[in-house]
């Protein structure tokens, strides 16, 4: 067993460790893209300890906000009892970057855990360390996975969910013994509750409720969609009053042919499904590789000449489920094309090739050829992790490259002693606060306005200015500018505020040149100034 245990805990041991440096290499997560969605999560944990409903509610991601909220008060707690602190709110906002990274690293615990106990029970019901290893590697290969290891959103959470059901299906490839009829029973709650759970994490696990029809029987394939579905009121109980917003969004994503619920009803054009796979190659080529491979391993499976054996048609059943469920994430995704969308079946095929690789060494192969299969194996592992790596290592020096650039930006703001208006995707540290209150009912608008009375932003969509409390005229923002103050506005869409603003571009040099900087010199229609 503490062989088991050793060989079970290596790859898991050396993700949690790549993943801790990834989170330390990327720097604050108010630069640059990470406030969508780390700081809304945050926010939303916070609701619920002030036993309010979140309002970020349509993945609907309830469970991480719930789990983000444990985090939260444990954290607090600690803290309480070594100094005096000021109260939860204030001092989460206070250091919401540390909040946001204990809840990121809790989430890493949760994934090497999984990947830990799937892999030591995979090791025991099979006796493959191969299998073992190809499992617990294989989402690994996938960029994707990579980069939610530094990201506080459902993903992770996600890789953790998928790894649970993992270790609850292994005996279905290789059962220690035949199950009662209560050791069924209990096979069917236990997948209804990590059914629940996935689909309160992020709607996007749903393919993998096909997993039910591993189980014999209709009746216990009821059990488990009960149990799947009190499972789910029960995880999403913070976020109750807002069914209605929640079931009224997923069906217009479901209805209509863009993003976000967004266009006519029905399907994209023809060319674009096409153009939305072609993105999807380019983005998750293994993924379309894994598919292929399956595919034949199925063909020679269902119409090869081995021997009938219960192994193989226990494999033959797990590699159709696999395809079907891959393909299902798929044809989904490809209406809405984010390669993040992809993730729970990603880390699923690794359960896939864990069970061809356990069958085609265990019986396929001859004593004689076993070593050799053995050698292709970890070879062709170790070209995927080759082909994988450039890809992660480019992803990491652009981010931390964008991190200098940003810091860059925020030191010559600081610098200048000017105001920073936060808007649009900002790198400024005030507008992750704002985005995510705006997300938030701007509850929580007063106390951060308390903490940054100088707060200006501006949202282009309406025309507006604010603070975190209240709106702010264009007069008001005048007299800032005739005080002879600078308001430095930092954003990529130049074009959302050039038949508005008067914006001129700030000199600036080194890193600080990489990205567009502006200061407000007033307003295109100063008519609305005396209007206002």
């Amino acid at each position: 067993m503490r062989t088991h245990n050793a060989w079970a805990a290596v790859i898991p041991c050396s993700m949690v460790l790549l993943a801790l440096l990834l989170g330390a290499t990327r720097g604050p997560f108010y630069v640059l893209g990470h406030v969508d969605p780390a700081y809304q999560y945050l926010f939303s944990s916070l609701a619920i300890l002030d036993l309010t409903p979140p309002r970020h509610t349509d993945h609907p991601g309830t469970t991480l906000q719930t789990l983000g909220a444990i985090v939260i008060a444990i954290k607090w707690g600690w803290a309480s009892l070594h100094a005096t602190v000021e109260s939860l709110q204030t001092h989460v906002l206070m250091n919401a970057e540390s909040y946001i990274k204990a809840i990121n690293h809790f989430l890493i615990g949760l994934i090497g855990f999984s990947m830990f106990f799937a892999g030591r029970r995979l090791l025991k019901h099979t006796q493959s360390w191969l299998a073992m290893a190809v499992m617990q590697i294989t989402p690994l290969f996938f960029i994707q996975t990579i980069i939610s290891f530094y990201n506080n959103s459902p993903e992770p959470l996600l890789i953790a969910v998928v790894f649970a059901l993992i270790y609850s299906l292994i005996p279905c490839l290789s059962p220690l013994k035949p199950p009662t009829d209560t050791e069924q029973r209990r096979f069917a709650i236990l997948l209804g509750i990590i059914f629940g759970f996935g689909l309160a994490t992020k709607v996007t696990f749903y393919p993998l409720l096909l997993c039910v029809f591993l189980l014999p029987g209709i009746r216990n394939r009821a059990v488990t969609a009960g149990v799947t579905l009190l499972s789910f009121i029960f995880f999403t109980l913070p976020i109750l009053p807002r069914y209605k917003f929640m079931v009224k969004w997923n069906i217009a994503v479901l209805k209509h042919s863009d993003q976000y619920g967004g266009g006519d009803v029905g399907l994209p054009t023809v060319n674009k499904l096409v153009e939305n796979t072609f993105y999807l190659i380019d983005k998750a080529p293994m993924y379309f590789i894994l598919l292929a491979v399956f595919c034949v391993a199925y063909i020679h499976l269902r119409f090869g000449q081995q021997v009938p054996s219960d192994r193989k048609s226990r494999v033959q059943r797990l590699t159709g489920l696999g395809l079907v469920c891959m393909v299902t994430q798929l044809l989904i995704t490809i209406k809405h094309p984010l390669d993040r969308y992809l993730l729970p079946t990603m880390v699923f095929s690794g359960f896939i090739s864990a069970s061809l690789v356990y069958y085609y060494t265990k019986e396929v192969l001859a004593y004689q050829k076993l070593a050799a299969a053995n050698r292709a194996i970890v070879t062709s592992v170790a070209v995927a992790v080759a082909l994988t790596g450039p890809t992660a290592w480019g992803h990491m020096k652009e981010v931390v490259h964008n991190r200098k650039v940003a810091r860059a930006i925020i030191d010559l703001t600081q610098k200048d002693h000017c105001i920073p208006m936060g808007s649009y995707i900002s790198v400024y540290k005030n507008f992750a606060y704002w985005f995510a209150d705006n997300w938030n009912a701007k509850r929580l608008g007063p106390t951060l306005q308390a903490m940054n009375p100088d707060a200006l932003f501006y949202e282009p969509a309406n025309d507006t200015f604010s603070n975190f409390a209240q709106p702010i005229t264009r007069a008001e923002v005048q007299t800032i500018l005739n005080d002879g103050k600078c308001i430095y506005l930092q954003t990529t869409r130049k074009d959302l505020f050039d038949k508005k603003l008067v914006l001129e571009e700030v000199p600036r040099e080194g890193l600080a040149a990489e990205l567009p900087l502006y200061e407000l010199k007033g307003f295109q229609n100063e008519r609305q100034l005396e209007k206002s």
